[in-house]
């Protein structure tokens, strides 16, 4: 696997397949290159999922040559029940987010009156 390290990557699984996959990917990393040579990689994560299935802790599932690659906290959006008015209204509320709204005033326009459940 060659990545560039020059380029930025954002990785995005959604539900149960799209972390299956990440989760895969992320074992190869680690499989294949360093502790350092990932820290210098410009890869990013956002595991999306209604359901906190692959965030337990200590799941040995995510165990790579004695490491553990499972997903941080802020790579991961749990979608249940959230209001996406309240996402857009309060972007530092939801800091694996934060970072892909924006700003407030241009991301909230009121146009999503929705909610995932």
């Amino acid at each position: 696997m060659s990545i560039k390290g020059n380029e930025n990557h954002i990785l995005v699984g959604l539900g149960g397949t799209g972390g299956k996959v990440l989760k895969a990917f992320r074992k190869r990393l680690f499989q294949e290159y360093s502790s350092e040579e990932r820290a210098k990689l410009s890869i990013g994560y956002v595991y999306v999922d209604s359901t906190r299935e692959m965030m337990q802790p200590n799941d040995i599932t995510f165990r790579v040559l004695g490491q553990d690659a499972s997903f941080g906290e802020s790579e991961f959006v749990y979608v249940r029940g959230v209001e996406l008015n309240s996402v857009f209204a309060n972007p530092s509320g939801f800091p694996g987010l934060k970072g892909f709204i924006g700003d407030p005033e241009v991301a909230y326009s009121g146009a999503y009156p929705f909610t995932f459940r």
